[in-house]
């Protein structure tokens, strides 16, 4: 059933003159148990919706590596050399930096569902001008616009999990969004050699990608309903406004001034601005930025390491990708078995009239920002023909670890933090860690040649070092800057 039939068919049991009871003709939820507050749904119906949503990211997130094992079959078919194709990478990744600053404003404005199904569509379009490309420059071209459209859901999954998902449950639902955005991008080498490998060709890994991002697209546009309360309650109030004849009606979204200066000084401009002038953000997103770009900067480390200093084949050294995959999920278990202290941590902030505690999120950060550093200490000591491939497969994993306990509680940390704000906080944070993204894919090649695959990977693990204090800074400061934040509602500060 339609989101607006179900509005109907609840209120069509209520007596008129109830509809019109609203203090300043302001519409809200009927208390905090409306079932119409996404809040407030069915936990199945929930459920099934960051499911969609993980679906959703996990397609755009893995069109941006599946076309990397073409490389070497595009360089040849357009006579240039594979760091020239490399760029397609990276183009990909850095419409990703930019589209969140248009799409996380734009779901402000209009809800989520809205703000990204459309780019969604265009996305996959924009993959089928690549398998159709006749010169490099439309390659590159319809490569960046595609990373653009596919930043939508990227950017916006993050608010819609806020808004349905409260404080206690939140974490784990943020588990499948993390997995998704990692998991991605390790499939996609895998099923990107298997397809170039075989007698399809390079092409054939956007065609098929194109088909998945259009088969999600068929099913978000039937199945997924709308999640932002503000929009619902702005349909709310259209329907009511017919109801009851009462044409003052109005939800408080319809107060905003949508004017080209309005929207671009407060929504547009949003998300740069809390970048530069809220230091949780700045620094969340560059240790964010720097532990993203890591792994888009495997993508080039492990062919060679696995290709060709070990001479597997590219199916066989993409098969290391699965090793973070499995990193991955082993996080998953490590922050549910954290859940029951967060749940404490909860109770004790509401005993205290505190809406939620963002800092209760930052202990697993720590862990897997001291488990990523170690881990490419790891990769770089298992590096060479001398050693074990096992080795480094198990650093692998361990970076995958590393990366969601960081990622995921950095996502919730936000979240937590700005709340209302959310999604053009994960904008800002998703600007600085694609542009991260693209740019160590160009680099990565040259270093791990230079420098080789081990002594690259300890300059890493150094870097990662210096960054282990981030998460130990703010569960100590956390809560002065937040109450300093121009953009956190409550302006608290945990006594």
């Amino acid at each position: 059933m339609d989101r607006m039939e179900h509005i109907d068919s609840r209120y069509e049991s209520h007596e008129p003159e109830d509809l019109g009871k609203w203090p300043n003709n302001i519409v809200t939820w009927h208390g905090e148990k409306d079932p119409e507050n996404p809040m407030n749904w069915p936990v199945r119906s929930k459920i099934r919706i960051t499911v969609m949503l993980g679906f959703t990211t996990m397609g755009a997130a893995f069109a941006s590596s599946s076309f990397s094992p073409t490389f070497d079959q595009v360089a040849a078919e357009f006579g240039v050399s594979t760091e020239v194709t490399t760029l397609s990478l990276s183009l990909f990744v850095l419409g990703f930096a930019f589209g969140p600053l248009i799409f996380a404003p734009v779901s402000e404005l209009y809800g989520r569902k809205l703000s990204f199904l459309p780019a969604y569509f265009i996305f996959g379009i924009f993959l089928i001008g690549v398998a159709t490309a006749e010169n490099l420059q439309t390659i590159m071209i319809c490569r960046f616009f595609a990373g653009l459209m596919a930043s939508a859901p990227i950017s916006n999954v993050a608010g819609a999990l806020a808004d349905l998902w409260n404080d206690h449950d939140r974490a784990l639902a943020v588990v499948g969004y993390s997995v998704a955005v990692i998991g991605g991008p390790t499939v996609g080498p895998l099923v990107g050699s298997a397809i170039t490998t075989s007698y399809l060709g390079w092409r054939w890994t956007e065609y098929i990608t194109a088909i998945l991002i259009f088969l999600i697209f068929a099913i978000d546009l039937f199945f997924l309903p709308e999640t932002y309360a503000p929009v619902l309650l702005q349909r709310k109030a259209k329907h009511l406004r017919y109801e009851t004849g009462n044409w003052a009606l109005h939800a408080r979204i319809d107060e905003e001034e949508l004017t080209a200066k309005s929207i671009v000084e407060k929504h547009l401009s949003m998300p740069l601005m809390m970048l530069v002038s809220e230091p949780i953000i700045l620094c969340l997103a560059i240790y964010n930025a720097f532990v993203y770009g890591i792994l888009y900067l495997l993508f080039e480390a492990f062919p060679i390491e696995y290709e060709e200093i070990r001479g597997w084949t590219p199916v066989q050294g993409s098969l290391v990708f699965l090793a973070v995959l499995v990193g991955v999920l082993v996080s998953g278990c490590i922050q549910a078995s954290y859940q029951p202290f967060f749940w404490k941590q909860l109770d004790k902030a509401h005993d205290k009239g505190l809406k939620n505690d963002p800092e209760a999120r930052l202990p697993p950060m720590m862990l897997g920002a001291v488990l990523f550093a170690a881990a490419l200490f790891w990769v770089g000591g298992g590096a060479g023909t001398d050693k074990s491939p096992a080795i480094g497969i198990v650093g692998a994993g361990c970076i995958g670890a590393g990366f969601i306990l960081i990622f995921q509680n950095a996502v919730n940390y936000l979240i937590d933090a700005f709340t209302v704000h959310a999604a053009s906080a994960q904008a800002a944070n998703t600007f600085l860690r694609s542009l991260a993204g693209a740019g160590f894919s160009l680099f990565a090649t040259p270093m791990f040649k230079n420098l080789g695959v081990d002594w690259a990977s300890y300059l890493l693990g150094f870097i990662a070092v210096a960054l282990i204090p981030i998460p130990v800074l703010f569960y100590v400061f956390g809560p002065k800057l937040r109450g300093m934040s121009r953009y956190n509602p409550e302006k608290r500060r945990r006594s």
